[in-house]
């Protein structure tokens, strides 16, 4: 994921009440010790909540690629990336 997209979608979520943290450097399932940046969060029906409001406030939403985007689970807590 990038940075920008992981900084805006830690900022929407904690606006919401999530404890989310970006996370650097995660290498993920099949990453084959690639790493990038995702972003750790608690409740995962206020990563949906998040985006919506990414969509309606920002007018770079439509330059994202989310098509990509994996989420893993962590125990506890979630990651997407």
């Amino acid at each position: 994921m990038e940075r920008e997209l992981a900084e805006k979608l830690v900022e929407k979520l904690q606006d919401i009440g999530d404890d989310a943290e970006l996370y650097e450097d995660y290498s993920g399932r099949g990453m084959f010790g690639m790493t990038t940046t995702g972003v750790v969060f608690s409740e995962y029906n206020k990563l949906f909540e998040a985006f919506y409001l990414l969509g309606v406030e920002d007018g770079d939403y439509n330059d994202y690629n989310f098509s990509s985007l994996r989420i893993d689970n962590m125990g506890l807590r979630y990651i997407i990336y």
